[in-house]
């Protein structure tokens, strides 16, 4: 008996001990009700997709690999709350994403003391201090999800970017950065440079203060469309919490290749807690430079929301924006997921929406 649990004891201890690992299935379902008016044919009801935050579920999880190493991956799918249809993120020629599948996000990793490396889709620094210093968190009109007009309307290698490898460092003392370079297009033909990426970003929060920034560039093709060059971006801006109400701002700029073709936005606004929820609201100025004495097109966007939390995974809102545009503009409104085109040059697109948020 003493032999046989001798015996027993000795192969326990040599019995290798299997890593933990765990998976989460999550998700947002968000759909609201929108009375919009395009500037043009008069006001709309519609149902509309993700005001607060874009629809979606997805698989994320991690294994011990011990010594403080994990292993980590998550795969994420938008979707549309109106239609229970995919929702595409197909972009414009040389955009990386397709318009199905696990779009949003798609990377493996590792993560340590030293930080996180991570491979495949992810979104970019540029992003990253946007939702930081956006006072309507990227959700309700009036959101910095307009800076996709800076791209032509495109957010690949925006907000996001295929085909990359991904570094965020751990916290110091308030300070985290943050690298990626992309393959981009990962073309067999010329130009095989097309969508390479690259972008690096930095963010400070501590106490009441946050202060972000990030600049990146990615080829884009040339006129002829047979090279690249480089499109320059840029972004930072900064909030202070007075408790009462924080205060935020910043400024973004996309410089594609070329001369007088510039495109900037600037904000500024606010967040202000009442009752159990939270009012949201923002302004925002675009412009798109123009050569010679051309009008440049200009606009300005006014956005407020509230936002209440019924529970930790539920929250209805309220939102209401509206865009000024001059002759020469015809910028849409924009929240999370919904959105609001303006009915041609000049129009000034409006609208109201109320709607309700749940996570899983």
């Amino acid at each position: 008996m003493k032999k046989a649990l001798l015996i027993a004891a000795l192969t326990a201890s040599c019995t290798p001990a299997f890593a933990q690992s765990s998976v989460v299935l999550y998700g947002i379902v968000d759909a609201g009700i929108s009375f919009d008016d395009n500037g043009v044919n008069g006001r709309q009801g519609r149902l509309q997709n993700g005001f607060l935050n874009g629809s979606r579920w997805g698989m994320r999880g991690a294994e011990d690999l011990g010594g403080g190493l994990k292993a980590v991956f998550n795969l994420e799918q938008a979707l549309s709350s109106d239609t229970g249809m995919e929702n595409s993120y197909a972009g414009q020629p040389g955009s990386t994403v397709k318009g199905t599948g696990f779009n949003r996000v798609a990377y493996v990793g590792l993560e340590s003391g030293w930080g996180s490396l991570r491979l495949g889709r992810d979104y970019t620094p540029f992003f990253n201090t946007s939702v930081a210093t956006d006072n309507m968190a990227l959700g309700l009109y009036g959101s910095n999800l307009s800076q996709i007009a800076l791209n032509g309307g495109d957010a690949e290698n925006l907000h996001r970017a295929s085909n990359g490898v991904y570094y965020a460092s751990p916290n110091f003392a308030g300070l985290t950065l943050r690298a990626v370079i992309s393959a981009g297009a990962e073309r067999s033909s010329s130009p095989k440079s097309e969508g390479r990426f690259r972008g690096v970003g930095g963010q400070y929060a501590k106490g009441p203060v946050l202060i972000s920034a990030a600049y990146q560039d990615v080829a884009v093709l040339n006129t002829a469309g047979n090279d690249t060059d480089l499109r320059k971006d840029l972004i930072v801006g900064g909030s202070y919490d007075f408790v009462v109400a924080r205060v935020g701002g910043g400024y973004a700029q996309v410089n594609p290749p070329g001369a007088s073709n510039t495109a900037s936005q600037w904000w500024l606004g606010g967040t202000v807690p009442v009752g159990r929820g939270t009012i949201r609201m923002q302004f925002s100025r675009m412009e798109l430079d123009r050569p010679g004495n051309q009008t440049k097109p200009q606009s300005k966007t006014v956005g407020i929301g509230y936002v209440y939390p019924f529970s930790r995974q539920t929250a209805g809102y309220v939102t209401y924006g509206k865009v000024w545009n001059n002759s020469a503009a015809s910028f849409s409104l924009y929240a999370a997921a919904a959105s609001l085109t303006a009915g041609g040059l000049g129009a000034d697109p409006n609208g109201f929406g109320i709607g309700i948020r749940k996570l899983f």
